[in-house]
């Protein structure tokens, strides 16, 4: 039985003109009109042309693949899928494609301002009237970009005399690419041109007039290299000028607003202050005065109308005594100390005052002291407006020895020296104890953790090495022989260096039984652990 099925599609999409880089919706109806259904499968194919790629399909029942673009165009073929038939007298579901219309379309390829997007649709039914089987949509497409530019710089930079640099940064918010695009700038006066660059640009100047062409074309959403203009400041430009840049493209631009860009420049006068920091006595010692002179000058090209504030924030171990100075008024605040003078300063003008303070032990073993310079005029240059002086602060400490006979007998007698630091600081060169014997006594070596005992005749030297913390005690044992023949008493003495000294007295046995340095019995041992009521003589001593 012979059928047949005439098919027809229609192409639409709603609007008229696109603009390059916008998405366009193509409604593609397709109708059977007939005398017999349309077999499966039906097939629309729908032709691309360069300039248009595929973005998404929609409707009931289609499925669409799209080939890779080539340089001919892209094939998006829609099958009515699941083995479906179009009835005679009925319209197919209906089927929509989105395609994206490139950005970087050059109006040049376009013919008559426009690109026509062609689909067909089939089936295996014969067709009596293939004719109204393709339909061709002409969609005018137009180029719209949308510059902007914004022009800054880096406050921070702004000195007379010195350069600044300006950036300009160009961005396309599209949906077109942008064709064409110069910038220009026109120096204000007080600006001295100097130089103008930045990739993909060609810039030039004519004076005072910068201009900048960009070498290819902006792409939509992208953004230019971004273009540095450097000038030099001069004395002119105080105190500010306005600097405008302005871009421009071939492609029409639908928003003017955002082309130009000014940016203020605030240029501040020409004060110089610098700063300098001394101090006195060096070493400093803990638990006495010292005496720091700050000095301020004015470098700069104008007088500094003041006031003019030194900030000086003491370390910890400084405390404030007084600050005096000619014009200068000091006032503490805790460790914080403010030094005002009102009066300003005059251009290579220098002032001085002396800030007295009290150093205590937290000072050790060393405190770097910073002070600051500030005023409300702009400064030239800041990286002088600090000054920062450490000073080595020596301990302050107070060592006591301690000795006692731990045991003697008929030839040995061992003794137990302890050094004790009673601070307030630490100290950093542990301790040297000295020892001489007496002729009854002969050295027999130590016995200590961190101790190094040397003899050299009767006169023993014990070194500790290492630092000894305000409230540690730190000792060790001293070993020496009794000669031939000793009897009766024997009196030993140590002294730590900087420190007191203490004796120890023992009675050597008649007996051969070791001594314990113990009171136990008979008056005769009364003397074996003597220490003189006014033996004990401390002594501080102040080291390094």
């Amino acid at each position: 039985m012979h059928t047949e099925a005439d098919l027809s599609l229609a192409k639409s999409h709603t609007g008229g003109a696109s603009a390059a880089g916008e998405q366009v919706t193509f409604d593609l109806a397709v109708h059977n009109a007939g005398p017999s259904d349309a077999a499966a499968d039906v097939v629309v194919t729908d032709t691309l042309p360069v300039g248009m790629t595929y973005v998404s399909s929609t409707g009931t029942g289609w499925t669409c693949v799209a080939a890779t673009p080539d340089p001919s165009g892209q094939v998006v073929t829609c099958t009515l899928g699941g083995g479906s038939t179009i009835l005679a007298d009925t319209d197919a579901p209906a089927l929509a494609l989105t395609v994206q219309i490139a950005s970087d379309v050059d109006p040049d390829t376009l013919v008559d301002g426009q690109l026509t997007n062609t689909a067909s649709v089939t089936s295996p039914t014969t067709d009596p009237d293939p004719d109204n089987n393709t339909d061709r949509d002409p969609v005018p497409v137009t180029t719209s970009a949308d510059l902007a530019i914004t022009k800054t710089h880096d406050a921070s930079s702004v000195r007379v005399g010195d350069h600044l640099e300006f950036t300009l940064q160009v961005t396309n918010a599209g949906p077109s690419t942008a064709r064409g695009v110069s910038v220009s700038d026109d120096l204000p006066a007080g600006l001295e041109y100097v130089s103008a660059s930045g990739t993909g640009w060609t810039c030039t100047n004519a004076g005072q007039s910068i201009s900048c062409d960009l070498d290819d074309p902006l792409d939509n959403g992208a953004s230019a290299a971004p273009i540095t203009v450097v000038v030099n400041v001069l004395a002119s430009a105080f105190p500010g000028v306005d600097n405008t840049a302005t871009v421009d493209t071939t492609t029409p631009d639908p928003v003017s607003a955002n082309n130009t860009s000014t940016d203020p420049v605030s240029v501040p006068p020409q004060v110089d202050l610098g700063i300098t920091k001394s101090h006195t006595p060096e070493p400093m010692q803990v638990g006495q005065q010292a005496t720091y002179t700050i000095g301020v000058s004015n470098a700069g090209n104008t007088d500094d109308p003041g006031p003019i504030t030194v900030n000086d924030a003491l370390p910890t171990g400084l405390t404030f005594v007084s600050g005096i100075g000619d014009g200068w008024t000091c006032a503490a605040s805790g460790q914080d100390v403010t030094c005002v003078r009102a009066a300003g300063l005059v251009v290579t003008g220098n002032t001085s005052f002396e800030l007295v303070v009290e150093v205590g032990p937290e000072a050790y073993p060393g405190v770097t002291n910073t002070a600051t310079v500030s005023s409300p005029a702009e400064d030239t240059n800041p990286f002088n407006n600090v000054a920062r002086d450490p000073a080595t602060v020596l301990p302050l400490y107070e060592l006591v020895i301690d000795k006692n006979l731990k045991s003697i007998s008929t030839s040995h007698a061992d003794w137990t020296i302890t050094v004790t630091n009673n601070g307030p600081n630490e100290s950093p060169g542990g301790a040297l104890v000295t020892d001489e014997l007496p002729g009854k006594l002969r050295y027999d070596g130590w016995t200590g953790d961190g101790w190094t005992c040397v003899a050299t005749g009767q006169l023993v030297t014990c070194t500790y090495d290492q630092a000894i913390a305000a409230g540690d005690s730190v000792g060790f044992v001293l070993h020496t022989t009794l000669v031939d023949g000793a009897s009766g008493t024997v009196t030993n003495s140590a002294t730590v260096e900087g420190g007191t000294t203490d004796s120890a007295t023992g009675t050597i046995p008649t007996d051969n039984l070791a001594y314990t340095g113990g009171i136990a019995t008979g008056a005769g041992l009364l003397g074996l652990l003597l220490v003189g009521g006014g033996l004990l003589l401390i002594r501080t001593r102040r080291r390094a």
